[in-house]
Formats: C-alpha cells, sequence, structure tokens
C-alpha cells in the first residue's frame, strides 16, 4: 500500500525510522529538488541512489584504484546511457565481487540519506516492492544511521554559515603548503585546492563524503592553512578569534568538548584543545617544562590585523621567578584569572597587564616533561567568557587536578589521592564536567517565577542544536497535538516549562556521554539509551498513577545511572567485566561493583548529582532506584517510579539484554505501593513498546 505525503510536514529521521518500523519491502523516493531513492528490506536500508552519490562513489572507485581508467570511462558511458546505478552496472560487469567494496557502497548509501535528512521540502512515496539480493550484504538499520547521521546536519549548517557561499574559492595559504595531508584523501583534496577549486567542487568530487570534506575544509580555514575568495578578490580566513560572537564561542566550544571528550589518547585531546584556544586568545604558549626548567616553548599570537603567528622561542628563562607557574607544574593544578606581573612570561613574550589569562599544568605521559598551557586575552567580555569555557574543558584534558590555585590559600593534595575509596570517589567526580553555561542560565530562567517566556527563549537559541531539539521533539507522536511546530517560543508554549526543563537537562547530560567507537564509546551508547528508555518509562508509570509531576520522573530516569557513566569514564575495565557478569547472570551490578570497586554506583551517582546542584528530589532517584523502600516518605514514591521504570527497561527496551540480572528486591513490593495490577503493568509495556520508539528525538550529537 503506498505512502506519500510532503517532507516538510516531518521530521526525515523520523520518517526513515517510522516507514522501517513496518518491516516491508519497498522503496522511499522523494523527487524534489533532486530525485533520492533508498530501498528498505526487513527493517533495514540496503540501497540508496541519487545523482550526486553515484558520481561521488564513482570517482572513490578511481581514487582508490578498485577500477582502472579504461573501466571508469566505459562505466560512466554506461551510466550517461541508460537509467543503471553505478552498483546495478558494477553487478552486471562481474569485475569484482560487490562485498569487496562494501566500505565504498556504505559511502555512497550514506551519502544519499544524508541528503535525506537535509531537505526541508518536496514530496516523497513510499511504495511497497519485491527486493531482490545483488550480493552486496549492506543491511543498515535506520536506528544506527539516525546515531549517525542525525546529529552532523546541525553542524552541516553551522559549518556552512561559518565559511559563507559555496561558490568561494579555496586556495592554500602560506602555513598550508608547509602542512602534510594525514591520508590520501586529503591529499587529493590538497591537490584540488591547488587547482582553485571552489568549496562545491570539492565537496561534489572529493573522494569522501561531503560533510568531511566541508568539515576539513572548515577546519583549514581555522587553522589559517586556506583562504578563500570570491572571484578575483581575496576575503579574510574566517579563523575566529577571541572577539567572535558568544553564538559561535558556545558553538565552537561544545565541539571541541565532544572533540576532547571522544578523543582516544591526551596528545589528541590537547591538539583539539589548542584549537580552540588559538582561535580565541590572543596568546597562546605551549610551555614542556621538565625538572623545574623550560624545555620549550612554542608560542601562537595574533598580530593587529588578526592574522595568526606561530613561532618557536629559544630563551629558556628560570621558572623559580613565576611561583603560580611553580605551583602549577609542582602541583598540578590550573590557574584561571587576571593576567599578572611575571618577570618569566615578560621574558619569552610581551603580554599586556590587563584582561584575564590561564594555565593549565598536563601530564602527556608519565615520563615525559609535564605540558603547561598559558593562554591570554586582552577582551573581557559580560557573561561567559573564552577562559570560562577553556576551565571546562580543563576538567577534560586534566582530570586529576582536585583543585585550582587560589590566590589566597594552599589547598595541600591528599598524600593517599586514588587509595582510599573517599578520594577515589572524589577523583571519579572530577571525570565528568559541569553542565554547560546555557543550561545553566536556562534553568535559572525556568526556576524564577518573574522570568518570561521570550527571555527563555533567547538563551535557548543561543544553542542551535538544542533549539531544533526541542522543536523536534514538539513535533514528535510523543507530544504532537496535529499542528506543526516551527518556532521556538511555539514549542515552549505547547510543551509547557516543565517539559523544556526535563529537555535541556537531557540534552546536557548526553553531552557528557562517551561516544568514540571503541569500547568505552559502545558502553556509552548503552548507558544513554538506557538512560532514554527509563526516563520515558519513569514518564509513563507517573501518568498512569497520577504523580503530579510526569516530568520530574522522566528526568529521575534518565539520571538515574548518572553513576555508572563515573566509574565507566574512571575504571572502563572494572566496568566492562561488572557489565560481564550481570550479562551472563553471574552477579548483579551493585554486589559487582562493591566487590571489585568497593562501592557502588548509587553512592557515586549521588556525589555526582550534588556536583551539579540537583534538587534533593532527583539525588534520592540516583541513590534510592536499587533500594526505594530506604527512600525517606517525601520521596518514597518518586523512587518507586524510577524502580519500576528501570525494572520494565529490562523487560521491554531497545537495550535490554544489556540488563539481564538486576537487584530487583521485592520488585511486587514497589508495584503494591504504587498500585499497580498485572492489568496495568501489561498496559505500561505496550504503551512502553510505541514511546521506546521514539528516543532519538531527544538526542543531540
Amino acid at each position: 500500500m503506498p505512502f506519500h505525503g510532503e517532507i516538510s510536514t516531518f521530521f526525515p529521521p523520523d520518517l526513515l525510522e517510522y516507514l522501517a518500523s513496518f518491516d516491508k519491502d519497498g522503496v522511499l523516493t522523494v523527487k524534489e529538488p533532486e530525485p533520492l531513492l533508498i530501498t528498505l528490506k526487513d527493517g533495514c536500508v540496503v540501497d540508496a541512489f541519487s545523482a550526486k552519490a553515484d558520481a561521488k562513489l564513482l570517482r572513490t572507485l578511481y581514487f582508490r584504484h578498485h577500477i582502472s581508467k579504461e573501466q571508469y570511462q566505459y562505466i560512466a558511458k554506461a551510466r550517461s546511457e541508460t537509467s543503471l546505478s553505478i552498483r546495478q552496472i558494477l553487478s552486471k560487469l562481474k569485475l569484482f565481487p560487490l562485498s569487496a567494496i562494501q566500505a565504498e557502497l556504505i559511502m555512497a548509501l550514506e551519502e544519499v540519506v544524508f541528503q535525506f535528512f537535509l531537505l526541508k521540502s518536496g514530496g516523497f512515496a513510499f511504495n511497497e516492492t519485491v527486493v531482490g539480493a545483488d550480493h552486496a550484504g549492506l543491511k543498515l538499520y535506520p536506528v544506527d544511521l539516525l546515531y549517525q547521521l542525525a546529529g552532523r546536519v546541525d553542524e552541516w549548517h553551522e559549518l556552512q554559515a561559518n565559511l559563507g557561499a559555496m561558490t568561494q574559492v579555496v586556495a592554500l595559504t602560506e602555513v598550508g603548503k608547509q602542512a602534510e595531508p594525514a591520508n590520501k584523501s586529503e591529499d587529493i583534496i590538497y591537490r584540488m585546492i591547488r587547482g582553485q577549486t571552489s568549496i562545491a567542487k570539492i565537496m561534489e568530487q572529493a573522494p569522501l563524503p561531503r560533510f568531511f570534506a566541508l568539515k576539513f575544509i572548515a577546519n583549514g580555514v581555522r587553522k589559517s592553512w586556506f583562504s578563500l575568495t570570491i572571484g578575483l578578490e581575496k576575503t579574510a580566513p574566517v579563523a575566529k578569534n577571541n572577539r567572535a560572537g558568544r553564538e559561535d564561542l558556545f558553538l565552537d566550544f561544545k565541539r571541541c568538548f565532544k572533540e576532547v571528550l571522544q578523543a582516544q589518547g591526551m596528545r589528541r585531546k590537547v591538539e583539539h584543545t589548542l584549537l580552540f584556544c588559538k582561535n580565541y586568545f590572543d596568546v597562546t604558549l605551549m610551555l614542556s617544562v621538565k625538572k623545574g626548567t623550560l624545555v620549550r616553548c612554542l608560542a601562537f599570537r595574533r598580530d593587529a590585523t588578526g592574522r595568526l603567528l606561530t613561532e618557536v622561542i629559544a630563551q629558556q628563562p628560570a621558572i623559580l621567578s613565576d611561583q603560580i607557574l611553580v605551583t602549577a607544574c609542582e602541583k598540578g593544578r590550573a590557574f584561571f584569572g587576571k593576567v599578572y606581573e611575571s618577570p618569566f612570561f615578560n621574558t619569552l613574550i610581551d603580554i599586556p597587564l590587563a584582561g584575564e589569562c590561564g594555565l593549565i599544568p598536563i601530564e602527556v605521559s608519565p615520563d615525559s616533561a609535564k605540558l603547561v598551557f598559558a593562554v591570554s586575552s586582552q577582551v573581557v567580555g559580560e557573561g561567559m567568557s573564552p577562559l570560562h569555557f577553556l576551565d571546562l574543558l580543563s576538567w577534560l584534558i586534566a582530570p586529576a587536578q582536585a583543585a585550582k590555585i587560589s590566590c589566597d590559600t594552599e589547598l595541600a593534595m591528599p598524600a593517599t589521592l586514588g587509595q582510599d575509596k573517599a578520594s577515589q570517589l572524589i577523583a571519579l567526580t572530577e571525570q565528568l564536567p559541569p553542565l554547560p553555561h546555557v543550561v545553566g542560565q536556562a534553568l535559572k530562567i525556568i526556576a524564577d517565577p518573574e522570568s518570561s517566556l521570550e527571555k527563555l527563549a533567547v538563551i535557548l537559541a543561543q544553542d542551535q542544536s538544542l533549539l531544533a531539539m526541542i522543536i523536534r521533539v514538539s513535533n514528535s507522536a510523543l507530544y504532537s497535538t496535529g499542528q506543526a511546530v516551527s518556532s521556538l517560543q511555539t514549542a515552549i508554549t505547547k510543551l509547557g516549562i516543565n517539559t523544556v526543563r526535563s529537555l535541556v537537562l537531557t540534552a546536557s547530560t548526553q553531552s557528557v556521554f562517551p561516544w568514540d567507537d571503541a569500547q568505552i564509546g559502545r558502553f556509552g551508547k548503552a548507558l544513554w539509551g538506557h538512560a532514554k528508555e527509563c526516563g520515558l518509562a519513569a514518564r509513563r508509570v507517573a501518568q498512569n498513577i497520577g504523580y503530579p509531576d510526569p516530568e520530574e520522573a522522566f528526568v529521575g530516569g534518565l539520571l538515574h545511572d548518572i553513576g555508572r557513566l563515573a566509574i565507566l569514564m574512571g575504571h572502563a575495565v572494572e566496568f566492562a567485566e561488572i557489565d560481564r557478569r550481570n550479562a551472563a547472570g553471574q552477579q548483579g551490578l551493585v554486589p559487582a561493583e562493591q566487590e571489585l570497586l568497593g562501592f557502588d554506583h548509587t553512592v557515586i551517582g549521588h556525589m555526582l548529582a550534588q556536583k551539579w546542584h540537583m534538587p534533593s528530589t532527583l539525588l534520592a532517584c540516583v541513590e534510592q532506584h536499587h533500594r526505594p523502600q530506604e527512600a525517606t516518605d517525601s520521596f518514597r514514591t518518586l523512587a518507586n517510579i524510577i524502580a519500576l521504570a528501570d525494572y520494565l527497561t529490562s523487560q521491554v527496551g531497545k537495550a535490554a539484554e544489556f540488563r539481564r540480572l538486576d537487584e530487583w528486591h521485592d520488585i511486587t513490593g514497589v508495584q503494591a505501593e504504587l498500585g499497580l495490577a498485572e492489568a496495568d503493568l501489561a498496559k505500561l509495556k505496550r504503551q512502553l513498546h510505541e514511546d521506546f520508539r521514539q528516543t532519538h528525538i531527544f538526542d543531540i550529537v
């Protein structure tokens, strides 16, 4: 049975998942502005086509030496003379098994799906049809595509807005001519840039997805490797400095935060942080200090025109003349504050005694010299400055610092740090950063009865990803009333303050989960999936029993296992063993954690929630969800809701296999206290089956 409509009335990722949920074989066709075809089989995406993606696939096969120049020309001719796709032509030619180019086929498929996700208008139709096999072996689950591609949409728009017209020509600067491409794809882009090619043409012809080609160009412009020109007139590089708008500053911080969190190894974390510093500070120094002696100093500073200059400083003054620097190196403590008089830094470079500065000591490896970030900015604007955001980043690149340098008192580091359990708990909470600035501002406005919705909308609009998520949620099946919402103020009015508060906390909570492809990222994704499902389950339970604030229950469910995240970030090996025992049915989470670590996730979660200044109701959710009978009368009902939601999630959630054994102490007692019969539980499970199809609407990646 055909299904058709207008893209403008749907959110494309939601539409794709909705169609896949029927497990029907068929083809989704979008006719405007460019024809797109996405083929579904057994609830999975198995093929996709667009003219742009097909042309990119052919060029990529040639660049990667899968086909010769003669074969490239023959296939291109066959493509122009027939209506067949490159994949269909290769299947007929049988030059090699399609499984041999699976990576390239997946790239082309994802390119089409990404094009689809970018659409805001156009007609679509889904028609059931028999879908045959071509031995390519592609079978991508829509939920995986959503995780991987939907989060790129907002960043794509940000990158385009920062760069400007896509018709601009990219050219190498003197700095760029000295840079070395990291791989063959980058080398090809470099060759295209040497030929004075436009941004649009590079994205179209480069042998990698358009998103990554655009991101590479944007990063190159920010690093002053590339300049952009319109016609014969050069435009200024889009490298930002500390005078950039606050919205740009926050977006760049959020992007850097994500990259640092996902980076493997301290060196990669340092590289991402250094890029942020170079873009937003007048002076950035990288100091290598060993045994109290300056070994090397690399300086990045901006001249009067805003151009970034790089130089290696030969002087090696004694650091003893700067007591703050000495303390930073010896005690491992960061400093953030006003620029101070320093004979040491004055010898290295001219730093005006105005503005603000910071020092961050970093242990790259135990036997190497200590690396120190030293930054300075003359401009101190209102609200959050670059130094505030660098302070937040320092939690990730220097997590061992338990305190910062104070001008008044000297704080002694405990000698047993990492050995006694109390210090270990404190160290674990330092692994995770405080909530982002926009979140804090929004929550303060929500808590103030005198504040207006207009003021809240202005604050939330500073974060475009959060804005998009709120509008997306307001149009989802969970909240929709049949009328499409396109503005932030309308979405806030429709959802209500309590729901907006829970969404703000949801977005900020997701930002601290790891998303890399290593084992820690796999566990991070599972924890985030379980958190969303438990939040939705808690809301459903609260609604069914008439609890006065279902959104409070939602946030409680979302945050209940935040202690597990702290354990994952601080003790990944032990986390994996705890998970293995739990999945194998050998031991529950709490006893396994207590045996291996000496504490459990409810204890560390309670400490982390306190660090984030969460209200007492949420502290009870985090601490008592395994022992609701121990909660005080004030929080007993809410603790029981979270306990039952956790149990229901383990029964019907998408991540149900993640938790096969747990401590469901007297779950029938919990059920009885909430006044729910078996028929009520069966109804809840049916509702949650539908709710859990919508968990992706809360994602900001």
